[in-house]
């Protein structure tokens, strides 16, 4: 059910973009494809009722085919761990993604985001430190506005719903274009 839910993801997505493409009229909402984003992400690992909520930094280099399609790549780290249990927490996230892009006029869009991810968990106690990554196909929403070359970005992001675990953001950050 969860591999559906994801490919039902990425082909609305694909549906979105496409069919934005036949509704709306062709005004570009930048004139700059290329885009590069830095920003903070509220990250939450959680495993029934149990979480862990490290503070992750994030940045994320992304080029736009058309206003309607583009591709991006996306790494974060942990920059402030979680404690549960008297163990620190920390997620590191690389995620690669198609982008399905609705503009709203001629400065804000509204996107849907799929696509290969790889999360790794951190954890450490007095004894020591121990690590174990997984992949898994991450999707998730957004909404970004242009302020004259720059502008600002918020999304959510499911990066791993794998065997009960799940590793979800909240993304706010500064967008550029080049």
């Amino acid at each position: 059910m969860k591999i559906m839910s994801k490919l039902l993801a990425g082909f609305l997505a694909l549906f979105l973009s496409f069919s934005a493409m036949a509704e709306r009229p062709a005004v570009r909402v930048s004139n700059n494809n290329t885009y590069l984003a830095l920003g903070v992400s509220s990250i939450r690992l959680s495993e029934g009722a149990d979480s862990v909520s490290p503070f992750n930094v994030y940045g994320r280099l992304g080029y736009n085919f058309t206003r309607y399609i583009g591709i991006g790549l996306e790494g974060s780290f942990t920059v402030l761990e979680d404690d549960f249990q008297n163990v620190n927490y920390g997620i590191n996230t690389v995620f690669g993604y198609l982008k399905g892009i609705i503009p709203l006029g001629e400065k804000s869009k509204i996107y849907a985001v799929v696509g290969p991810a790889n999360v790794k968990v951190k954890a450490s106690d007095g004894s020591g430190s121990y690590s174990v990554d997984d992949d898994d196909t991450a999707y998730g929403i957004g909404f970004e506005r242009e302020l004259d070359g720059y502008g600002f970005t918020i999304d959510y992001i499911k990066y791993y719903d794998n065997q009960g675990i799940d590793v979800e953001a909240l993304n706010i950050g500064l967008i550029g274009y080049f």
